[in-house]
């Protein structure tokens, strides 16, 4: 399999052309985990798919983190993959990118220098007080695309001086961060950015990413976000913010257009090594030798460790956000039912529901479960997942089925975006009628019932965790 290792600001990549390599989509998480580690594989940021457009892009990008999740978009990856791109004849100096969280426009500007036009700001929270570690700090919540890309801003004063340069202190950025990253107000976790104001139109920027779960050299969505947030708070005027990370320095102009702010980023890139991968780095699942040492001891423990978990609940229960944790600790692989069907149709579930109707949806998200053959993997699929008894059974056959429940209340005070989001309801339907339509279906294809009331995400996890391995056939 060759790839091409590139990075932009020091974010790195590691980038295949599958209208190559005819690589099977389902293997691509595996594939991350293993080409992305730093001591077992090449060693990148996140992996980075080329394939086909689906409408009227150049081309279309998929793009995975290092722990083999599946991300919406990343800036600083998208412009590295405009310069593959247009040195692989794929796209000329101006290209349409297809991404899962919409269509990214990239420019040459000379032979490192690329700039992309980033998914517009479609949610935007100013000045939310959150509590972590024993303190409340002032947190702004930004997504870019829908799906959004999920990104919080935190002012940290005196950030390079007093935290950055200082190892002490730096952990204990770390360690925020790392709280913040799953705190129970973002659903599906986020990117935390922290930032300080060096000087008019400066700033300097160090983001805690979701999916590499640790600092980064750079976030181009969250420089991006941080630019937004500024701009909007009149902190700086929008037009050339120069924001220093600590791979390099990067440039973001915000438009704003009919109401909606659009970023624009600029920034290096970097052809770092081009190659082959190796046969025995394919062949080998380098990050998954549990899965030998469950073989060899056998029992009940080896049954459990490989076997799949699937979450089910409703839209807004957190299955993602629960399952990503989940997956991580027990050491499977994850796989996000709603993205899938993204992934596979090229289109946003609402656009499916809207264009299409929920029938259409219904059976394409029926078709999408049932051909999900996995093995060692915790499985979120999306909650009308229970109307099909063929799907269910497929699923359950492959492992446990876990239901978390949350309270008709707090569903409702979590499902604000029903026009997006990509919920199956009937016309006249409430999200209480739905809720009451599929509580008795949860509750038959369970085997395994969380109650998450009152309980933080980390608690939930904790419980999936102890039911699981405690649970018996």
């Amino acid at each position: 399999m060759k790839f091409t290792k590139m990075n932009g600001a020091g974010n790195d990549f590691i980038i295949i052309n599958n209208m190559k390599e005819g690589i099977p989509q389902e293997a691509f998480p595996t594939l991350a985990r293993q080409l992305c580690h730093r001591r077992l594989g090449i060693g990148a940021d996140g992996f980075m798919v080329v394939e086909a457009p689906l409408q009227d892009g150049d081309y279309r990008m998929l793009f995975f983190n290092a722990d083999g999740t599946m991300g919406e978009m990343c800036g600083n990856g998208a412009r590295c993959i405009a310069r593959y791109g247009y040195e692989n004849g794929l796209a000329g100096e101006v290209q349409r990118i297809e991404t899962t969280a919409g269509l990214v426009t990239g420019w040459r500007l000379s032979e490192q220098q690329y700039r992309v036009m980033l998914n517009p700001v479609t949610t935007m929270q100013l000045d939310l007080p959150l509590e972590a570690q024993g303190k409340t700090w002032s947190c702004s919540y930004v997504e870019l695309g829908d799906p959004g890309i999920p990104h919080v801003v935190v002012h940290i004063p005196g950030l390079r001086s007093q935290w950055i340069d200082d190892g002490e202190k730096a952990e204990e950025l770390r360690t925020l961060g790392r709280t913040l990253r799953s705190h129970p107000a973002f659903p599906k976790g986020a990117n935390i950015n922290f930032y300080d104001i060096t000087g008019k139109d400066q700033a300097e920027e160090l983001t805690y990413e979701r999916g590499v779960e640790d600092f980064t050299l750079a976030c181009g969505t969250g420089t991006g976000s941080v630019t937004a947030v500024l701009t909007e708070k009149g902190l700086v005027s929008g037009t050339g913010v120069k924001i220093r990370v600590p791979g390099g320095l990067l440039q973001v102009s915000i438009e704003k257009k009919d109401g909606t702010m659009i970023p624009y980023l600029t920034g290096p890139t970097c052809v770092a090594a081009t190659g082959e991968a190796g046969g025995d780095l394919l062949r080998q699942p380098a990050l998954e030798t549990e899965k030998a040492g469950a073989e060899a001891s056998g029992g009940r423990e080896a049954e459990n460790r490989n076997r799949n978990i699937t979450i089910i609940g409703m839209a807004g229960a957190g299955k993602s956000t629960t399952g990503v944790v989940v997956a991580k600790i027990l050491k499977k692989e994850f796989i996000d039912g709603d993205l899938r069907i993204q992934t596979v149709t090229g289109r946003k579930l609402q656009d499916i529901i809207n264009q299409d109707g929920n029938e259409a949806f219904r059976e394409i998200e029926r078709q999408v479960l049932c051909s999900i053959d996995a093995e060692n993997a915790v499985i979120a699929p999306g909650g009308s997942a229970v109307y099909y008894p063929e799907a269910m059974a497929h699923l359950k056959e492959q492992g446990v089925v876990v239901y978390l429940h949350v309270p008709l209340p707090e569903i409702q005070r979590r499902l604000t975006n029903l026009t997006t989001r990509g919920i199956t309801l009937k016309k006249g339907q409430t999200i209480a009628d739905l809720y009451q339509e599929r509580l008795p279906l949860y509750e038959e294809y369970a085997d395994i019932r969380i109650d998450t009331e009152g309980c933080t995400l980390e608690q939930t996890v904790e419980k999936i965790v102890r039911a699981v391995k405690e649970y018996k056939r």
